[in-house]
């Protein structure tokens, strides 16, 4: 079977950090930088961007390091949709053991900003796999409030998640984000790919 990783991605369904000290360097990474000097990172490539209200828009994407790994890094960042001036911009950590991530998609509710974030757990395509998670940011400061695992129905076995382009795909309805997308087994010759939509709900608070 020939793996092509696909532009978007996803994370696993379940989650521990071996202890406090990993989730306060987790927390400290996340720190949102707002300043008057905020300004996108090196090597940022946008994903997408998202229109949330009140002239404010939400860009989602990751830095890619120079060299032959890709090895990205999730970013998130609040800009004025006129003048582009970033309000704030959250790195969103690569959870402890993994590769690699990216945020792909992003919504607004209430208070929030969500982002769906797809992460890769080994640097070796054969043995890694691609998980999902919906980050939640406060709209204000930017600071990351959550990361949770997003739980995809009926998978079997070690997987792969795959969540496409498009505002389709990662979308706030009825008080639930609704993340629709396709599944794989790995080690599937055949590359069988399983459509999948599920919704998590959220609690709005203004």
């Amino acid at each position: 079977m020939t793996e092509q990783r696909p532009r978007l991605r996803a994370i696993p369904r379940t989650m521990r950090y071996p202890g406090l000290p990993l989730v306060a360097l987790a927390l400290l990474l996340a720190a949102p930088l707002v300043s008057k000097a905020a300004k996108v990172p090196a090597n940022f490539e946008k994903y997408a961007t998202t229109d949330v209200g009140s002239g404010l828009s939400c860009v989602v994407g990751a830095t890619t390091s120079k060299g032959e790994s890709s090895d990205e890094r999730a970013y998130v960042y609040l800009e004025e949709s006129a003048s582009h001036k970033i309000r704030w911009i959250t790195s969103i950590p690569v959870r402890p053991g993994w590769y690699q991530n990216r945020a792909s998609h992003c919504v607004a509710a209430g208070d929030s900003i969500y982002a769906l974030v797809q992460s890769d757990t080994n640097a070796v395509p054969v043995l890694s796999q691609t998980l999902i998670s919906i980050a939640t940011l406060n709209q204000a400061s930017g600071h990351m409030e959550a990361n949770d695992i997003v739980k995809v129905p009926d998978l079997k076995g070690a997987h792969t998640v795959f969540v496409y382009d498009g505002a389709e795909n990662f979308r706030f309805e009825d008080g639930k984000i609704v993340v629709a997308g396709e599944w794989a087994t790995k080690g599937d010759a055949a590359d069988t790919r399983t459509p999948f939509k599920t919704s998590v709900p959220v609690a709005i608070s203004h």
